[in-house]
């Protein structure tokens, strides 16, 4: 079993090649699916049956060290405060440390932005991306 050291992930906005964003300090990305229940009265032994429904993206957390006025944070143009106001679908690569550079490619529509100014500690921002449409893992 390879172990994998997290370290150097990076989250791009449009491509693999693109502008990454600054001061990521963490990244989940959780991916599920529905199930349809097609138990019936001739199920073995009484158990739950499933069949695999609809496949959801689901959301992409990064976890940040804020950056108000810089240009993968701001509301200028790319920014992710931009994106949030405008709420249009935006192309991620998230880029992993491995040998491969492995990488997972997605749309996603940004849903949140949490703000952290704690009187002790530095200024942090938790922002969410709502992903839409197919997950691309390479």
């Amino acid at each position: 079993m390879t172990n994998i050291n997290a370290f150097g992930t990076k989250l791009r906005r449009g491509s693999a090649t693109g502008t990454a964003v600054a001061q990521v300090t963490g990244i989940s990305i959780g991916l599920s699916a529905d199930t349809i229940d097609v138990t019936s009265h001739d199920s073995t032994g009484g158990w739950r049956e499933y069949l695999g429904g609809l496949k959801d993206g689901g959301e992409v957390t990064l976890e940040l060290n804020f950056d108000p006025v810089g240009a993968t944070h701001d509301d200028v143009t790319g920014g992710l405060l931009d994106d949030f106001a405008s709420g249009t679908s935006v192309s991620w690569v998230v880029t992993f440390s491995d040998a491969a550079t492995s990488t997972w490619a997605f749309s996603a529509i940004p849903v949140g932005f949490e703000l952290d100014a704690p009187i002790d500690d530095k200024l942090t921002a938790s922002a969410t991306l709502k992903i839409t449409g197919v997950v691309t893992l390479t």
